[in-house]
């Protein structure tokens, strides 16, 4: 097919919030032991750095970021790893889309930043839907129905972790050392279902290769 667009220009950018200094290199440096023949195909461009560390919280709030949701987004991500300090401060930051919860996109905006709060281990998600409900009622409900979700999608993923590791023990002790090939086969499935009835022709099944047939 003849190609009737014009190529478009990309402008690669980095957004980084981890807790180390970001250190500026080539992007040759990342294949290191690379023989010197091949340097030529490796591509080498500059990119535009955006260090949250660089920026106090409010220089985010007031002069980098427009947006409401950037400006909640990026505050969240820069204080992420001081947990402590994130969870005194959730208020202050959620107070920032207090109107913007409001609308549909907001509470869609809402929603992800639930989910990526639900993974900082240290802040309580009780402490998260109570401090949303003081900034919106829609909102409150939102995040209520989200974490229960989260939560009981949390206990189904431990359960079929635990039945993994229950049915590893067993296969060893019938037949020895698991074998990388069945492992990754079992690590595959993804429902307590499929795992139940695997159990089941482990004790019934004459060999290892038979726990697997109806592949």
């Amino acid at each position: 097919m003849k190609q009737v667009e014009g190529l478009v220009q990309v402008i690669p950018v980095i957004l980084y919030h981890g807790k180390e200094t970001w250190k500026i290199r080539r992007f040759s440096d990342c294949f290191e032991g690379t023989d010197e023949v091949f340097y030529r195909f490796i591509p080498e461009f500059e990119y535009l750095l955006t260090d949250l560390s660089d920026y106090s919280n409010e220089e985010i709030k007031d002069k980098v970021f427009r947006r409401a949701s950037l400006q909640i987004a990026m505050l969240l991500m820069r204080n992420i790893f001081d947990e402590k300090h994130l969870e005194d401060k959730l208020k202050e930051f959620f107070e920032i889309g207090k109107r913007y919860f409001q609308e549909e996109e907001g509470l869609r905006f809402l929603e992800s930043v639930i989910r990526y709060l639900y993974n900082a281990p240290e802040i309580p998600v009780e402490r998260v839907i109570e401090t949303v409900k003081e900034i919106s009622e829609e909102g409150g409900i939102l995040s209520m129905t989200i974490a229960a979700r989260l939560i009981e999608k949390g206990k189904i993923e431990g359960k079929i972790e635990g039945e993994k590791s229950l049915l590893i023990r067993l296969i060893e002790r019938k037949w020895g050392r698991l074998q990388p090939s069945i492992k990754e086969r079992l690590n595959k499935i993804n429902t307590l279902e499929e795992l139940e009835a695997l159990g089941e022709r482990v004790i019934t099944s004459d060999c290892i290769e038979e726990l697997f047939r109806n592949e």
